[in-house]
């Protein structure tokens, strides 16, 4: 059942109060959404893990076969060396970009100090002292 936006307002209530309710919204839809974002990082961490498990276990099979010649299954050393190494650089890539999606960096607010408000306010009042000495 979709109830519309005006069936919802009561406009008895003050606007503080209908301000309250939209924050109050806006922070459960906040937290939502990070709850939302942690099941997907959770979910496609898993997924990601279970690729890279497949893929070193070929990358296993295929070096053992090689080095026993199972079923005529043959590498040459330089062809071996550039599998593992390409192999093992995409796998530190791949964890790579999903650890900085998993674990974000936090957005930093960079505020004044309040040592810098207090000199600010401290200059101006010095400022406005001088200006007062000097009328008289």
């Amino acid at each position: 059942m979709h109830v519309s936006v005006a069936a919802e307002i009561d406009l008895s209530l003050p606007l503080q109060t209908h301000k309250q309710i939209v924050e109050i919204r806006r922070i459960y839809q906040e937290l939502k959404e990070v709850g939302d974002k942690h099941a997907l990082r959770v979910r496609f961490s898993w997924c990601i893990f279970g690729l890279l498990c497949v893929w070193l276990a070929l990358v296993v099979v295929c070096v053992f076969m090689a080095g026993f010649k199972t079923r005529g299954f043959v590498l040459s050393e330089k062809v071996l060396i550039t599998f593992i190494t390409s192999t093992t650089i995409d796998v530190i890539g791949v964890f790579g970009i999903a650890a900085k999606w998993i674990y974000p960096k936090p957005v930093q607010v960079d505020l004044p100090a309040e040592s810098d408000t207090h000199n600010a306010s401290s200059n101006d009042e010095e400022s406005i002292d001088e200006n007062a000495d000097e009328e008289s």
